[in-house]
């Protein structure tokens, strides 16, 4: 199959790239509390300067922070910010300004993942261990492996922006309150689990694309 011409793909308008943001952060029962932040959101978009890449990274941010005019004027006065024209260097600066967000101990777990090749397959439970004789986390004699591999998963999954979760083997607790925070993901691995129930609010799941469930005791789908 051959290919031709080239279909350049303009940037978002304001009106747009704010819709888009909105989007993700907004239900439509919550449209009074949108429009009152619309200001603000305005200012923030302007800076992704329409590319929905930079918008997607922004908006994985901004789930994690309270809905309030204060939150987001310091957001938006954020040191990461800064205009370039370069498409490269905008969405360098999008994920930095991710990155910074995160607390001190999760930037020394997600600079770990840098060890491993793209896309290599990682299990969830084998981070644990790792990270404890890193330093990242310490050694707690009530918490066992699993659960502070769990706990390690919330603290991620809390900044909005997981896209892979491969947790085959794993005793990852897969629950609805969990899948709400995980909106953006678009591959679940949780083949050779326990699980036995899959939580309906998997059905929420929009930008889901890869759904491994082989060897489960799941019976049914919602």
């Amino acid at each position: 199959m051959k290919a031709s011409g080239i279909h350049h793909v303009n940037p978002l308008s304001e009106e747009g790239s704010w819709d888009m943001l909105r989007r993700q952060l907004f239900s439509k029962q919550e449209e009074e509390l949108a429009n009152d932040l619309k200001e603000l959101g305005l200012k923030i978009v302007n800076k992704c300067e329409g590319l929905p890449i930079a918008i997607k990274v922004i908006a994985g941010v901004l789930v994690t922070k309270e809905r309030t005019r204060k939150e987001w004027q310091i957001f938006l006065k954020n040191y990461a910010w800064s205009s370039s024209e370069l498409f490269d260097e905008q969405i360098r600066r999008a994920l930095r300004l991710s990155f910074e967000d995160l607390p001190s101990h999760l930037k020394q777990c997600f600079l770990y993942f840098s060890l491993y090749p793209e896309d290599a397959e990682l299990d969830l439970e084998e981070f644990a261990p790792l990270w404890v004789a890193e330093g990242f986390i310490l050694r707690r004699l009530s918490v066992a492996n699993h659960e502070a591999a769990n706990e390690i998963f919330d603290s991620v999954a809390d900044q909005g922006a997981l896209r892979t979760l491969l947790a085959s083997y794993s005793d990852i607790l897969l629950n609805d309150e969990r899948l709400t925070r995980l909106s953006h993901l678009r591959v679940l691995d949780i083949s050779k689990t326990g699980i036995q129930l899959l939580p309906d609010s998997i059905g929420n799941l929009m930008h889901l694309r890869y759904l491994n469930l082989n060897f489960t005791n799941i019976a049914k789908i919602p």
